[in-house]
């Protein structure tokens, strides 16, 4: 019993004199301890962070397949709008007159004359089958307080020439070449044939009341135009389709049957031909 006693009073006074003799070896276990603890988690958040660069890396090659894959099959269908969409429309054709095609691919047919006109105030004039929907729709805009007016309607086929050449002499004056400048300018401006402005059916539209409230117009023909068979041509995401920049001022009178649903699938007229 006294043995026992003994023995456990020794390693009382033990602990007592490691408790304080040996001070310096704990806190040398302490900070072993606490580097290795560091270093461990400084190698994790390493292999951490090289899997997640790696993961990164794939992410960012499988989204540029996918989208170099997507650009491929965009540029086989562009390509195929043009015999898929070729009706040979004219301007007096009972069925197709409204959905006549004009891109960079697709010409006006030789001849295509528009049959009667509407004249608008600014010397504007339209195809005369389109005035009741246009009247209408601005009547409507009015009724909503926007202050809508036509800024450009029907071009002939020498108006757009001069448009044309005006905007390559103007590329012209920044001293770039006459084969670059006629590159650039049918990016802005279509070339003679190739406008929808020669069709009469196309208007583009603008506001006197400032940028403000142009900007809500536009907001406006684009949640309302279709209703009166009209379409904004020129949407910003459809710009691989039409080969046209995002213009809202930009409409285009098709129907409102086919307006109605161009907009209820979000479709530009290239794809709606191409699939209806």
């Amino acid at each position: 019993m006294n043995e026992n006693k003994n023995f456990f009073e020794w390693l009382k006074f033990r602990w007592k004199m490691i408790s304080v003799s040996d001070s310096r070896f704990f806190r040398f276990i302490w900070i072993v301890a606490i580097a290795i603890t560091f270093i461990t988690v400084l190698i994790s958040a390493g292999v951490t962070a090289k899997a997640n660069k790696a993961a990164a890396i794939e992410a960012e090659k499988q989204a540029k397949a996918e989208a170099e894959e997507k650009a491929k099959q965009e540029a086989e269908l562009l390509a195929s709008y043009t015999d898929a969409t070729a009706t040979d429309a004219t301007a007096t054709d009972a069925e197709n007159w409204m959905l006549v095609l004009v891109n960079n691919d697709n010409p006006l047919a030789d001849g295509y004359e528009v049959p009667e006109f509407t004249e608008l105030r600014n010397s504007q004039k339209v195809d005369s089958r389109i005035y009741p929907d246009l009247q209408q729709m601005f009547d409507d805009a009015r009724a909503e307080g926007h202050s809508p007016y036509i800024t450009s309607s029907y071009r002939s086929k020498e108006d757009q020439q001069a448009e044309f050449d005006a905007k390559v002499s103007e590329l012209l004056d920044q001293g770039k070449t006459q084969a670059q400048c006629e590159v650039e300018a049918a990016q802005l401006v279509a070339k003679p044939g190739y406008s929808e402005h020669e069709t009469g059916l196309a208007i583009d539209v603008g506001s006197d009341a400032g940028e403000e409230a142009q900007n809500a117009l536009w907001t406006w023909l684009a949640d309302n135009s279709y209703k009166y068979g009209f379409i904004i041509r020129y949407p910003e995401n459809k710009v691989t389709y039409t080969g046209i920049s995002n213009e809202p001022w930009h409409l285009r009178y098709v129907g409102v049957d086919a307006a109605t649903e161009m907009h209820n699938n979000d479709q530009c007229l290239e794809e709606y031909l191409l699939f209806r």
